[in-house]
């Protein structure tokens, strides 16, 4: 499944409880996966939306017709329970079909935001790390990866990264 590569990808963020500069940090994670899938995204704002199991595809009344935008929020383990523990990100694809149309980003606060409100080391690998599982991309157990299970503190794809990440911005127009 990819999404459509002729329709830009939309996203939302919920930024409580993100650390300062945070809403960049995820623009920047976004554009950098923007470039190396191929996929257009665009901004649909700010949301107050809670991440949920078993988010709607669709919700008009919060976004209008059409698929609800990619959620990316900053979370906790009381909101999220999948956070306590090692993980420190979700990244889950919507589809419908063939076709991803939606999706969420869910950050771990606690871990990837610093006692004094900065982003830590992992944030930016973290947001990377778990758009590129919204886009498509599974795990692998290859060492240097970005994709490998445990996220790690580099803030660069590596070449199999890069060409998976290529692989599902590559889909056919819907």
């Amino acid at each position: 499944a990819t999404f459509d590569p002729c329709r830009p990808v939309r996203w939302v963020l919920r930024p409580d409880g993100g650390p300062a500069g945070g809403e960049l940090l995820v623009r920047a994670a976004i554009a950098t996966v923007s470039a190396a899938t191929g996929l257009r995204s665009t901004f649909a704002g700010t949301t107050d939306e809670p991440p949920t199991e078993g988010r709607a595809q669709r919700q008009p009344e919060r976004y209008g017709s059409g698929p609800a935008p990619v959620l990316v929020a900053w979370s906790n383990a009381w909101e999220t329970p999948e956070l306590a523990g090692p993980q420190v990100g979700l990244g889950i694809a919507a589809w419908s079909g063939d076709r991803l149309v939606s999706g969420q980003v869910v950050l771990d606060a606690a871990e990837l935001v610093a006692a004094d409100g900065s982003p830590t080391a992992l944030a930016r690998p973290t947001v990377l790390h778990e758009l590129a599982h919204v886009v498509g991309l599974g795990h692998v157990d290859v060492g240097g990866s970005l994709l490998q299970p445990a996220v790690v503190p580099d803030e660069r794809f590596a070449p199999g990264d890069l060409r998976g990440l290529r692989a599902v911005g590559g889909g056919a127009c819907s």
